[in-house]
């Protein structure tokens, strides 16, 4: 009996395998539909296959399955940040220093929380403005907000999460803007989850 296994636990692989394996399968599905929007230069589709993709990537598929298909996240999210609209040098003035307040008002909250932000729970969250739309905007309003942070603390800026659970793709631009350190490439993720944890300590009491 020592070298049989368990059938329960042989039943509980199997099935973590089919589950895998149908993830696998609708990844692939969205990957095709976000190819056939590319090929149509459909961005709102592609962003709307992107917000899909992304939790099935992050919390469905195996992590065998999840280091292959990272580059065609990558690819996927890069797309769509190129074609997203560009503000124009009018739009970017005036409105972006207080709204990086409130911002930073909300972030300092999540904080508190102890969670993360996606992009379109904070534009909600500040009452719908839609220079949170344009990755310029993003960029400036977060470094703004983040402009007092002490360079002992971590920056609010990382609370804000793609929809896969993964640092936003401004988070190592926003660093450098404000005279971080820089975090190699393959070591950002790691970077960021401490930055999210240690935010989760120093705002639980505050």
């Amino acid at each position: 009996m020592r070298g049989r296994e368990n059938p329960k636990t042989q039943e509980d692989s199997e099935r973590i395998r089919a589950l895998e394996a149908e993830a696998r399968e609708l990844f692939d599905h969205m990957a095709d539909a976000f190819r056939a929007a590319r090929a149509a230069g459909d961005l709102a589709r592609a962003e709307q296959v992107r917000g899909d993709m992304g939790p099935v990537y992050a919390l469905r598929l195996s992590p065998r399955d999840r280091q292959e298909l990272t580059g065609v996240m990558r690819e996927v999210k890069q797309w769509v940040r190129d074609r997203e609209p560009k503000p124009s040098a009018v739009a970017a003035r005036g409105p972006l220093p207080p709204l990086a307040d409130r911002v930073r008002a909300v972030l300092q909250d999540v904080a508190r929380a102890g969670t993360t932000i996606t992009w379109e729970d904070l534009r909600h969250r500040v009452s719908g403005d839609t220079s949170l739309l344009h990755p310029r905007h993003r960029e400036e309003i977060l470094t703004t907000a983040d402009r007092d942070t002490p360079t002992d603390e971590p920056l609010l800026s990382a609370l804000v999460a793609g929809v896969d659970l993964a640092p936003d793709g401004l988070y190592p631009h926003i660093r450098h803007s404000l005279g971080r350190e820089r975090v190699p490439e393959p070591s950002i993720e790691m970077h960021w989850r401490m930055d999210v944890l240690r935010l989760h300590q120093l705002w639980r009491h505050r």
